[in-house]
């Protein structure tokens, strides 16, 4: 499904505000017929009244009104669908929201560089089928595998040191969550692209490097921050400038790993590089190395055309229109 006019949408902010002057001005008339005469002279002066009747006449008048709304945004759907082979390599971009990673001895900070390198990669690697993994103590997949490299970007966008409760740094773990959203074939070419500053506190990596090792999956890292290390921002409302302590309240500082992120990368025959300012040049190069161990043959169903369904939802738009303008405010005798 696709949606044609995507910005018409925004006219159904107004309908909350049409539902609340519709509440008050009900619930002054009310109040004014009850301080003008009792129940029972209004029955005699205006007979027939109802207090239901104009309820549902708006609820019919909303509803047409929603979906004439939804009619004008022209939703599409695939009229027809083919299977296309594709060939490229099934790819884990692995990607570090520990609380490290805000800190700033790279551009704007270590998570957003790793963000940008990652959309980076997606773009020049438009055969490959992709997962999106974020870690920190724990490793979640935001993105399970898919050729949908849109998507999988508009996930990463939304990726912050919130999006992992638990903070910390598990690399072994993220390194095994990555091989769990690739397909458990071995007929497949897969790769790994971890993006992080190495910082590892649980020394499960050596296990888990193995494993992908036996398995032929490429580990290609990327290392974010410099050596001499840098304090990580910890802002609060008092002290928007605080940095992160440890329990003896010295400033902690944290460095780059390379040394690990290196030796992760020759175990399983893929390389490490260090991120600067040329990141186009970093993404070029990761890119041509993965598609050097390989490509895989596999089906995508593409939709060869759209047709508009508009009228499914302007004909009951104008009949909930047609029923209001017949619905009377008054009971006929």
């Amino acid at each position: 499904m696709r949606i044609d006019e995507p910005y018409y949408f925004s006219l159904l902010l107004l309908i909350p505000v049409a539902v609340w002057i519709f509440w008050r001005f009900m619930n002054w008339r009310s109040s004014s017929l009850r301080s003008w005469a009792s129940y029972p002279l209004i029955e005699k002066i205006a007979p027939g009244i109802s207090a239901a009747r104009p309820k549902i006449k708006f609820i019919a008048l909303i509803l047409a009104v929603v979906l004439t709304i939804v009619a004008l945004t022209n939703l599409q759907f695939p009229s027809s669908e083919k299977n296309e082979k594709r060939h490229g390599v099934d790819v884990a971009i692995v990607l570090d929201a520990s609380t490290s990673m805000l800190a700033r001895d790279v551009d704007s900070n270590r998570i957003e560089a790793a963000k940008v390198l990652a959309a980076d990669i997606l773009n020049k690697s438009s055969d490959n089928r992709v997962s999106l993994v974020a870690f920190a103590r724990t490793a979640i997949t935001m993105v399970p595998l898919t050729p949908d490299h849109a998507a999988a970007e508009m996930v990463l966008n939304s990726i912050n040191t919130a999006t992992i409760p638990e903070q910390g740094s598990d690399i072994g773990a993220a390194i095994m969550e990555g091989i769990r959203s690739l397909p458990n074939n071995q007929n497949h070419f897969k790769a790994i692209v971890l993006m992080t500053d190495g910082e590892d506190h649980e020394r499960k990596i050596s296990e888990a490097v193995d494993f992908a090792a036996g398995n032929g999956i490429v580990i290609f890292t990327a290392g974010f921050g410099t050596e001499q290390g840098s304090r990580i921002p910890q802002p609060n409302a008092e002290f928007p400038e605080a940095v992160k302590k440890d329990a003896e309240g010295n400033q902690v500082i944290t460095k780059l790993n390379s040394g690990l992120l290196t030796e992760i990368a020759m175990k399983t025959g893929g390389d490490y590089f260090h991120f600067n300012k040329n990141n186009s040049e970093i993404a070029g190069e990761i890119t041509k190395q993965i598609a050097s161990i390989g490509s895989n043959e596999y089906n995508q169903k593409i939709a060869s055309g759209y047709e508009s369904e508009f009228q499914f939802f302007l004909f009951p738009a104008l009949l909930l229109l047609f029923i209001e303008v017949f619905i009377r405010n008054r009971k006929i005798k």
